[in-house]
C-alpha cells in the first residue's frame, strides 16, 4: 500500500486509543508516534531512492516488513516520541506503535506485491492480493477515521470493505473460471490479480505452457481473451542467470516474460511480470539489459515503456 494510507492507517489507530488511554481525549503525542511507526517499514524502500535496484528487489517489503521487525520499531518509534509526549506513558506509546506496524504489514499482504513477513526465519513471501498496490477507497476510510466522532464508524466501514472486496474477488474468480472453460483451458492453472490503479477489476492469467492467456474482468463482466507468448526459448530468458539483479527480479516474478528487444539501438533483453501491465505500451516493473560484445547483460535498469508491442 502508499506511504500515505500508510500513515493514515497508523494515525486511526491512535485515534481510536486515545479513546481508552489518558482522560479519553485525543492525545497528540499518541497520534504523532504511531505515524511514525506506521512508515518505519517502509525504509527499506530507501535502497530504490538510493538508486540500487538490486538492493531494493532484494529487500523491500523483507527486511523490516516482518514480524520480529515490529517489536523494534515500536520501540524505536516510542522511544523518539516519548521525551516530548508529556503525560502519555510509554507502554501506550509502545502498544499502539505495536499496532500501527501490524497494519502496515497488514495492508501490505492485501496487495498482490508479495512480502517477507517470516523473514529471517523465511525468505518466503506472501500475498493476499485483493488490491492493488495503492487504493483510494482504503486511503479515504483511514483519512476520514480521524474525526474523532466518525473513528468507529469509518475503521467498521474499512473492515467491512475489506471483507467485501474479498468476495468480489470470489466471484470475480468464478466467472474467470467459467471463461475459462469455454476457452477450453481448463486443466491449465488460473489466478486472478489486481489491475493496475483499478479497485474491482482484475486480470485473470491463464499459464499455458509456452504461452500466457490474459483478459480483464470484473464480477459483472469479463473482456476478450489476449495471449502472449512466455518467451521460455528467447535469448532472453537463456541470458537472465547471467545478470544478478536481472536474474532477483524472475525470482520476485509470478509471471515472468522474456523478450529479444532492442534499446537505445543496441541489442537488449527484458524481463516482466505481466501482472504489472497497465495500458500498453507502458509496462511497468519491467527490466531490460543490452547485451555487450561478448554476448552477456549489461546496464541493466527498470524500463516502463517498450515500443514492442508484446501480445500475439
Amino acid at each position: 500500500m502508499d506511504t500515505v494510507t500508510h500513515g493514515l492507517a497508523g494515525a486511526s489507530i491512535a485515534v481510536a486509543a486515545s479513546k481508552w488511554t489518558g482522560d479519553g481525549s485525543m492525545q497528540p503525542a499518541l497520534v504523532a508516534s504511531a505515524t511514525i511507526a506506521a512508515l518505519l517499514p517502509d525504509l527499506d524502500f530507501l535502497f530504490a531512492i538510493a538508486k540500487k535496484p538490486l538492493l531494493a528487489w532484494r529487500w523491500h517489503r523483507v527486511l523490516l516488513h516482518n514480524l520480529l521487525a515490529v517489536p523494534v520499531l515500536a520501540l524505536l518509534a516510542a522511544g523518539c516520541v516519548h521525551p516530548f509526549a508529556g503525560e502519555t506513558a510509554f507502554d501506550s506509546l509502545l502498544i499502539v506503535n505495536a499496532l500501527a506496524l501490524f497494519s502496515h504489514v497488514f495492508l501490505d499482504l492485501l496487495t498482490s506485491f508479495r512480502t517477507g513477513v517470516l523473514f529471517p526465519l523465511s525468505r518466503k513471501r506472501y500475498a493476499i492480493g485483493t488490491h492493488f498496490l495503492t487504493d483510494p477507497i482504503i486511503g479515504m476510510l483511514c483519512g476520514l477515521s480521524l474525526v474523532p466522532s466518525w473513528n468507529a464508524w469509518m475503521l467498521l466501514t474499512l473492515a467491512m470493505y475489506l471483507f467485501v472486496a474479498a468476495g468480489l474477488k470470489a466471484v470475480a474468480m468464478r466467472r474467470a473460471k467459467m471463461r475459462q472453460a469455454k476457452l477450453r483451458l481448463s486443466r491449465y492453472p488460473i489466478h486472478l490479480r489486481p489491475r493496475v490503479f483499478a479497485p474491482w477489476r482484475w486480470m485473470a492469467i491463464i499459464e499455458r505452457e509456452t504461452q500466457y492467456v490474459f483478459f480483464y474482468l470484473t464480477p459483472l463482466h469479463a473482456e476478450s481473451p489476449k495471449t502472449t507468448s512466455r518467451g521460455r526459448q528467447t535469448e532472453a530468458a537463456k541470458l537472465v542467470e547471467k545478470h544478478e539483479l536481472l536474474r532477483c527480479f524472475d525470482l520476485l516474478a509470478d509471471f515472468p516474460r522474456y523478450e529479444d528487444t532492442y534499446r537505445d539501438g543496441q541489442s537488449a533483453i527484458v524481463v516482466e511480470d505481466i501482472q504489472w501491465w497497465w495500458k500498453l505500451p507502458y509496462r511497468p516493473m519491467a527490466i531490460s539489459a543490452v547485451i555487450d560484445a561478448d554476448g552477456n547483460p549489461c546496464q541493466a535498469r527498470e524500463t516502463h515503456k517498450l515500443s514492442k508491442h508484446p501480445t500475439g
